[in-house]
């Protein structure tokens, strides 16, 4: 590629280019990560010594994710809250990153949790754009995590024939998936919890029905939620 398709008027500048090891082309250094792991590629971040995958946040540092949705008039808003705020999630949900034959569980769990940080962002901001000045009401923003969260365990675990044949395998537990959800929006919305504050306590109920007993695995659990939460220290929502 950095030679050209002379046919189609095109050719790779080596300087944009990135490598993991050092590699000269046409007498050019293509530029190198060095110290540097994780590698970006499409907006995912691939670890060169593990090969797991990951999605490339740091790319969207300092956005506001205000900007980045679109919110279309509703005669039943309540309904297009509840739409929007599960696909948020659902487009997500990729399984190269949830798959734990190739990516360790550890690895699997910051995901789902990152996952579950940016869905709680943009439950916030679809709620606080809901037509006529209204606000969800509380059986629809507790409802509306429930589902998200158990529609979430279906797709993670990929409970459907297709997925199951190509040998997808999530080793996580619903009781994991069931807490980091909870302690991710209980950190989201206790930043904006002048409305949120019943939410909060029932997350805060989800967060001790959920937790193990394990002491091994909520230090991980909890090491996960501090290092993704120092992912999104930058985003604005």
């Amino acid at each position: 590629m950095h030679d050209g398709v002379e046919k189609y008027g095109v050719e790779v500048n080596p300087v944009k280019s990135l490598a993991n090891f050092d590699v000269i082309v046409n007498g050019s250094q293509v530029p190198c990560l060095h110290e540097r792991t994780e590698f970006p590629y499409c907006g995912n971040s691939i670890n060169t010594k593990t090969l797991e995958i990951t999605k490339d946040r740091d790319r969207r540092k300092g956005t506001v994710l205000a900007d980045t949705l679109t919110v279309e008039p509703s005669k039943v808003p309540g309904k297009a809250f509840y739409r929007k705020a599960l696909n948020a999630l659902k487009i997500q949900t990729h399984k190269m990153f949830l798959d734990t034959n190739f990516n360790s569980t550890g690895t699997v769990l910051s995901t789902i949790y990152q996952n579950f940080v940016e869905a709680a962002m943009k439950y916030y901001r679809y709620a606080k754009c809901m037509g006529g000045g209204k606000h969800p009401h509380l059986d629809l923003l507790i409802g509306t995590i429930h589902d998200l969260v158990e529609l979430a365990f279906v797709l993670i675990k990929g409970k459907h024939k297709r997925q199951t044949e190509q040998g997808y395998s999530c080793t996580v537990s619903k009781c994991q998936v069931e807490w980091l959800a909870a302690k991710a929006f209980r950190n989201i919305l206790a930043k904006k919890q002048s409305k949120y504050r019943l939410v909060i306590l029932w997350l805060d109920d989800a967060i001790r029905r959920t937790k193990s007993d394990k002491a091994k695995e909520m230090w991980k659990l909890n090491r996960i939620v501090k290092e993704g939460d120092a992912i999104f220290i930058d985003y604005k929502f």
